[in-house]
């Protein structure tokens, strides 16, 4: 009994990462919400659900999300990425400081793919240069850039 269930929890996430790739984010949702309503302690399904949830503009559900997912598994490289998205994209004062954390956070992360490590970087790009300790400001923060 525990294998089916399995074996369908495979086939709902395959069904969802297939939505996600061709773009369907309603139907991707529902599967998602689906894998997490039946595993609501799996990092995998919450970071799933906070992307979904990000790119239809819910950015503290989204935040809620992967925050969540890093409570269950510190560390989880996709949550780790979603976190400073969310940061970003949500914004306002004082939210600069938590995503440059967030940034160095999952860019320091070993298990971090070459996919989520472009994404952490242009978050990174996104955010204004910061100042240097004599007060003129810093390059992109990207290796080997100029100040």
């Amino acid at each position: 009994v525990a294998e089916d269930k399995t074996v369908e929890m495979c086939k709902l996430a395959a069904k969802a990462a297939s939505a996600m790739k061709e773009g369907r984010e309603a139907e991707a949702l529902e599967v998602v919400e689906r894998l997490v309503a039946e595993d609501g302690r799996s990092p995998l399904w919450l970071a799933m659900r906070s992307r979904l949830r990000l790119q239809r503009g819910e950015h503290e559900a989204a935040l809620a999300d992967a925050s969540q997912a890093l409570e269950l598994q510190p560390g989880q490289p996709e949550a780790l990425v979603l976190r400073a998205r969310c940061l970003a994209a949500a914004g306002g004062p004082g939210t600069e400081a938590a995503v440059r954390e967030a940034v160095r956070n999952a860019l320091a992360s070993p298990q971090l793919t070459k996919a989520l490590r472009e994404e952490a970087e242009a978050v990174q790009a996104s955010l204004p240069n910061e100042p240097v300790a004599d007060g003129r400001t810093g390059g992109s923060g990207a290796p080997g850039a100029a100040g």
